[in-house]
Parts: structure tokens; C-alpha cells; sequence
């Protein structure tokens, strides 16, 4: 009977102090992660929107601006300057110009941000561009494991057991208490 009070209290104290203390240590020594979603408001927002605009030039003229006329004949169309394609070209969110280049071929383009560092590197480092591109840990903190996130991941598991251990020891108490007011009962 002894070692059963000391496997309840043992469960409950667990349940009570060790595992919500140490996940709100966790959370506290960790910040919640903040995610940057700068990247993707240029990957699937204003990349596709300056690109649409540019199938619209082609379509409307039969080809694509010239690298002299640049992203600038979308504001000011050749002989429709009544009619642009943006009262505004969009800036990137961290305050810089997208940069255009057709191909030679005259019906491709790379169109990309030169991404937080602010430097031209031709759709490398942390370019945001408009073709295919894994953006790594180095340039964005994609795919990182920081350790942070495996303290947060163990806080979520601390919390996990919590919650299991209360509702074990809630459901051993549950039991004792129904085995007891059989007894008294019978009695």
C-alpha cells in the first residue's frame, strides 16, 4: 500500500512542477522561432506579379523589353504611355529594385531581388529569383537545426508527457477512489 502512495505522489509531483517548469524554461531560454516570410512575399507574390506584367508586354508587343528599356517600359509602354502596366514598379521588402535581364533568345528572362544583402550576385547567395533555387541555411536559414529548435522540440515532448502523466495519474486516483467507495459500500 506503501509503494503505491509513493508511485501516485511520485506521478503527481511529475505532473505538477518537473514537466510544465522545464518546457516554460525551455520557452523562455528559447524564444518562439519567428519565421522571415520576406523571401516568400518575393517568391510568390511580387516576382509573379512583375512577371505577368511581362507576358502581358510580349503578348501586347511581340517581344520583351530590351535590357535598355529594362522593367521601366512597363510603366512607360512604346506608344501607350496611357495605358502602363504599374503606376509603381514594386520594390523588394527589403528596399531594393528587381533586376531584369532578357536571355538572348528574346522569349526568356531572369528576373530576381538581390535579397537582403542588398549585393548583386547574378541569382546566387540570397538572390531571390524567379526560376528554380534551394535557398539554403547560409543565405536564408532554410533547413538550419538550431538549437533552439531541438530545446523547443523536447519542451513539446516535456508537454506531451504531461499531459499523459496527469491523465494516467487522474485515471489511477479515478479508480482507487470507484475501488474504494466499492469496498465501502459492500461493508
Amino acid at each position: 500500500m506503501r509503494s503505491r502512495r509513493r508511485r501516485s505522489w511520485l506521478l503527481f509531483s511529475l505532473r505538477r512542477s518537473v514537466c510544465p517548469a522545464a518546457a516554460l524554461a525551455t520557452l523562455f531560454a528559447c524564444p518562439l522561432l519567428i519565421i522571415d516570410l520576406k523571401i516568400d512575399k518575393v517568391r510568390r507574390g511580387q516576382i509573379p506579379i512583375i512577371t505577368d506584367a511581362l507576358a502581358a508586354f510580349r503578348a501586347d508587343y511581340g517581344r520583351l523589353p530590351t535590357e535598355q528599356e529594362g522593367l521601366s517600359a512597363l510603366l512607360n509602354p512604346p506608344g501607350n504611355e496611357s495605358h502602363p502596366y504599374f503606376r509603381k514598379l514594386p520594390i523588394d521588402p527589403w528596399g531594393g529594385s528587381y533586376i531584369y535581364h532578357p536571355v538572348g533568345d528574346g522569349e526568356h528572362f531572369s528576373l530576381y531581388s538581390l535579397g537582403r544583402n542588398g549585393v548583386d550576385e547574378h541569382g546566387g547567395g540570397d538572390d531571390v529569383v524567379n526560376w528554380e533555387k534551394n535557398y539554403t541555411c547560409e543565405d536564408y536559414g532554410v533547413g538550419c537545426r538550431r538549437p533552439c529548435e531541438i530545446a523547443q522540440a523536447s519542451a513539446l515532448v516535456a508537454l506531451v508527457l504531461w499531459l499523459v502523466v496527469g491523465g494516467t495519474s487522474a485515471l489511477l486516483f479515478g479508480v482507487n477512489w470507484l475501488r474504494r467507495k466499492r469496498t465501502h459500500v459492500r461493508a
